[in-house]
């Protein structure tokens, strides 16, 4: 799974680099066709100068730049469409604004209705190019994960009626969250034939970080009893601390 993250990550990168490349080139069309040549008339000269090829590679640069900054590119397959979506218009809007003073609000023009038409063009062109891309890699996955074709190994901690129960709410999910059962540790020694038998006991707790790692463990879900919360802040630190840091660990109270 941590393979297919990476593989997406770089999914995203290179169609952001692309969608800011192609917006860009078609933003520096418009402006030389629609607005310069309304100003200069026979006098003007359609030319690809070095603004244009410096923008092609410097301006996608920066904003995959910015998106990496922000953390789009972290944790890619835990997407929602929805806050994607307004991140992706948030980053955009500070990336325009910022591309247009540095770039553009120094440029000759007939009138302030200019600025404000290619400020429009450049903002439409940046977000609907970077926007749709993402759209299709995230429903992509998206589809994938809810048909259970791909998902997150999950370890459950714990071995008594709350951790059985979790197991079946996963397994009888109809729009599954992702949640593919690695396997179980006990807290309290050996707990084998739980779960009907159909997950693997992978050992006690107190080996958990060794577990986590050999099974390759994307997220652990701690279902203990109230007589176990006092382990839990323990089982939690080393989680967090030790290989699990780039991982997920929620609790079931």
């Amino acid at each position: 799974m941590r393979k297919l993250a990476r593989r997406v990550s770089v999914s995203y990168i290179v169609a952001d680099f692309f969608a800011s490349s192609v917006a860009w080139g078609l933003f520096y069309l418009y402006r030389k066709y629609f607005i310069e040549n309304r100003l200069y008339g026979d006098y003007f000269e359609m030319e690809l100068g070095n603004k244009f090829w410096e923008g092609i590679f410097l301006i996608p640069l920066s904003f995959v730049t910015v998106y990496a900054v922000t953390g789009f590119y972290s944790d890619p397959l835990r997407r929602s469409r929805l806050h994607e979506s307004g991140k992706s218009l948030l980053v955009t809007l500070t990336g325009v604004v910022a591309l247009f003073f540095v770039l553009i609000l120094d440029d000759v023009v007939g009138n302030y209705s200019t600025y404000y038409s290619s400020f429009l063009v450049l903002f439409l062109l940046q977000f609907v190019f970077t926007w749709v891309p993402r759209l299709i890699i995230t429903s992509g996955i998206s589809g994938r994960i809810h048909r259970r074709e791909i998902g997150f190994r999950t370890l459950i901690v714990g071995s008594n009626g709350k951790a059985e129960k979790l197991y079946n709410d996963i397994k009888n999910e109809k729009k599954t969250a992702g949640n593919l059962i690695s396997g179980y540790v006990s807290m309290n020694g050996k707990a084998e034939g739980l779960f009907g038998g159909e997950v693997p006991y992978l050992g006690s707790a107190d080996a958990i970080a060794e577990i986590t790692e050999k099974e390759e463990i994307d997220e652990v879900i701690v279902a203990l009893e109230e007589n176990e919360y006092e382990t839990e802040h323990d089982l939690i630190n080393v989680l967090f601390f030790g290989n699990l840091s780039n991982g997920i660990c929620r609790s079931e109270v």
